[in-house]
């Protein structure tokens, strides 16, 4: 039992300090402190506050400084502390903590822990604010590992009614591993920010005293869309829905690439960049939905019988929201979490309509759409009745096709890969060898845990059922597991997934679904982990990518002038680098019982 004496409170900095990634994710480059700052100013725009937001960043000093020209933070005091320093040393302090609505319409943050982040991790930060005709100066510096020594400026007269925040802070090199910023990066954000963006506002970025960067009222979508996702040249035409219900605005932008099968999407939520959330899903869902009810029964479908999911082929989704309650999987802010019940209440009956006046009204669109679909299927079918023939895919007579699971050409030595998320599953199609490699679209979270659960539950789990036929060790019928196959039809699997907990916890799940259900692949030593890398860089002279697998690399790196780039998942690499990582060049652990 622990000792009582051993048990310690931590302060609100130090607990920051002691934990950063608890409070700010990556610890590779401050960039998130800066974008703790810049999303303060941004919740001042674009609800009407402020006009010009200017970022400059020094980087031969690291230093950062993002000023609006807001009402400038409160410069009161609450229980005798100033309110600045207030909100750069207690976590969850913020006027949106109480009453969100009565500060702003809709904003980024909501925690209240940004700047306190900021302030924790930091050499120092200094603090301006314009207002009542005075300017406030506040200048926090590092004191010991508990606090920040404060000191307080007398407030000066300004002969201006101008306002507004001017932050500038230091990011420590005791809590990053670098202390620059990724420009390209913050480029990215800040180009969408300017394209999308519903309230006019500037935004400039001077990086050593040079304007990078300055929004523009040309706001060309159509065009940017365009070269923002991986398209070949058959495309249709963009379209955009425009869903409003009070202040939460939904832009939607879809288009579909007639050449490529894979899905593509991105998104803004208030002005913070998300590759995956519950809008995302939802639309997708009620897409496909409602295209599947409309067009199933085409002409176009006589002989091939589409499935839901293939009205999402070559989908590429951009929605912009502007959400009142953005609810968040995390901190960092990686994932919204809003239930799908929500928005068909909100949003539903109106997007229906902007689809069925959309499909009606284009004939184009649907004629290349469903026949791009009829291609697909007709592909997979026939890969179908050729593994019949050759004794590999029998179900009963009866073909049983995955949706999730795309064929190999080749029907000797191929090697499947079951890969976590649809956006890794779509790049790895685009690098893969068609006739040496399938791949098989893992819905990770939806896998049952064979090992706690009744064969009856495992057999009505769509993703455990799925899997089962995919790899042609079983067929079911009539709730019963039927083994028609003693060796799988693939000469390896490798289990791809994201390195991080959730991968982590998907592949501990497909090991126990392998132990109970695939033991001839572990026996045989066909069953295999792909590790990712959480890390890379491109080679100066090759400009060929570099897979960074050891994190002790990273700063050898990094002091040898190379610019490294951190890969939340699977999803963010491009063709070019997976084909590296799980094809050319991979790191595979050969699966054994007693990893499972």
């Amino acid at each position: 039992m622990t000792n009582y004496n051993t048990i310690y409170s931590a302060g609100d900095i130090e607990s920051v300090r002691i934990n950063p990634q608890l409070y700010i994710g990556d610890v590779t480059t401050p960039m998130h402190l800066l974008e703790e700052v810049l999303d303060n100013s941004l919740d001042e725009a674009m609800n009407g506050f402020a006009s010009k937001i200017i970022i400059s960043i020094d980087t031969k000093n690291d230093i950062i400084t993002i000023s609006d020209d807001g009402r400038g933070i409160p410069t009161g005091e609450q229980n005798g502390t100033p309110i600045p320093i207030l909100v750069c040393s207690k976590l969850h302090t913020s006027a949106k903590m109480k009453d969100k609505s009565s500060v702003y319409k809709v904003s980024s943050g909501l925690h209240g822990i940004g700047l306190v982040a900021v302030a924790a991790l930091s050499a120092f930060i200094k603090i301006d604010i314009i207002r009542d005709n005075r300017k406030f100066s506040y200048l926090g510096k590092y004191k010991n590992d508990k606090e920040i020594d404060w000191i307080i400026n007398k407030p000066e007269p300004v002969d201006t009614n101008k306002t507004g925040t001017i932050i500038s802070f230091k990011p420590s090199s005791k809590y990053f591993e670098s202390t620059k910023i990724d420009v390209d990066r913050l480029l990215k954000r800040l180009k969408l920010i300017s394209v999308f963006e519903n309230t006019e506002f500037t935004i400039v970025l001077i990086v050593d005293n040079e304007i990078l960067f300055k929004s523009s009222e040309n706001k060309d979508i159509d065009t940017f869309l365009k070269n923002f996702f991986k398209n070949s040249q058959y495309i249709s035409e963009i379209k955009k829905v425009h869903l409003k219900n009070g202040n939460n605005i939904l832009d939607i932008y879809f288009y579909y690439d007639y050449s490529r099968i894979e899905k593509q999407q991105y998104s803004m939520i208030n002005n913070l960049e998300l590759e995956r959330g519950d809008h995302l899903t939802w639309f997708n869902d009620s897409l496909k939905k409602f295209l599947y009810k409309k067009y199933k029964k085409n002409e176009q479908f006589k002989n091939i019988k589409p499935q839901e999911d293939d009205f999402l082929i070559g989908l590429r989704l951009f929605m912009n929201c502007f959400l009142e309650e953005a609810k968040y999987s995390s901190q960092t802010k990686d994932e919204l979490k809003k239930s799908h019940s929500w928005f068909n209440k909100n949003f539903l009956k109106d997007l229906e309509k902007h689809l069925e006046n959309i499909f009606n009204n284009d004939t184009t669109l649907v004629t290349n759409l469903l026949n791009h679909i009829s291609r697909y299927r007709l592909q997979m079918n026939i890969k179908s009745l050729e593994n019949k023939k050759s004794g590999t895919k029998k179900r009963n007579n009866k073909i049983e096709l995955s949706p999730n699971l795309v064929e190999a050409e080749g029907d000797k030595d191929v090697t499947l890969f079951i890969v976590e998320g649809e956006s890794a599953a779509g790049t790895l199609i685009q690098c893969r060898d068609p006739k040496k490699h399938a791949i098989y679209k893992l819905k990770g979270k939806g896998l049952v845990n064979v090992e706690t659960s009744k064969l009856e539950k495992i057999l009505t789990n769509e993703v455990a059922k799925d899997l089962l036929l995919s790899l042609g060790l079983y067929s079911i019928k009539s709730g019963k597991l039927n083994k028609i196959n003693d060796n799988s039809r693939f000469s390896k699997v490798i289990i791809l997934a994201d390195a991080d907990v959730d991968g982590k916890h998907i592949v501990t799940l497909l090991l126990k679904f392998f132990n109970m259900f695939g033991q001839e692949l572990i026996e045989q030593g066909k069953l295999f982990i792909g590790l990712t890398p959480l890390y890379g860089t491109y080679d100066k002279s090759t400009k060929k990518f570099i897979p960074i697998w050891d994190e002790s690399k990273v700063k050898e790196y990094l002091n040898k002038g190379y610019k490294i780039s951190r890969h939340k998942g699977l999803g963010e690499f491009s063709p070019d680098e997976l084909e590296i990582v799980a094809i050319k060049n991979p790191r595979l652990i050969s699966v054994t019982f007693q990893m499972c």
